[in-house]
């Protein structure tokens, strides 16, 4: 869909692609509900990672609708291995948000309905529900950057 935010970068770095996935095996464990949330064990993202493509979110013990989903492929070349990744938002939270903001942007207008026109009742709700959107987008932006340094950081 055209109005999920997502972000598309490329790695480049001197591992060959099994070191990298080696790597980010490292950093991505399989299963959410596996142990303890505050074990030492618990690594960074849950998720998968083979050779051909990887897809994992961030791993938290709370919950935050703007982390993005990353996922992604290796390609390799002589001396150096490309990992192109893309991060997502997820599509239900961008909708509700808009959602929600353009509601109670016209219970709240129409409340006030007696100093403004209908029509600028429902263009001013909907003005409302593209505020809920650029929050999401403005917090994904934010969340899609950690990740991004992190990943950086994690292949150089």
């Amino acid at each position: 869909m055209v109005f999920i935010p997502y972000e598309r970068f490329v790695i480049d770095t001197s591992f060959d692609v099994e070191k990298a996935v080696e790597v980010l095996s490292g950093v991505v464990q399989p299963n959410r509900f596996r142990g303890n949330p505050s074990s030492v064990n618990r690594k960074q993202y849950v998720g998968i990672v083979s050779k051909e493509r990887f897809r994992f979110i961030r791993n938290v013990s709370y919950l935050n609708s703007f982390l993005p989903t990353i996922k992604g492929t290796f390609d390799s070349s002589s001396s150096v291995t490309r990992i192109m990744v893309t991060m997502t938002g997820n599509p239900c939270v961008v909708i509700s948000m808009a959602a929600v903001f353009t509601f109670f942007g016209y219970f709240f207008l129409s409340v006030l309905m007696g100093l403004f026109p209908g029509s600028l009742v429902i263009s001013g709700s909907l003005g409302i529900g593209t505020l809920g959107y650029v929050i999401y987008t403005l917090l994904f932006k934010a969340e899609s950057n950690s990740d991004r340094l992190f990943l950086t950081k994690l292949f150089s």
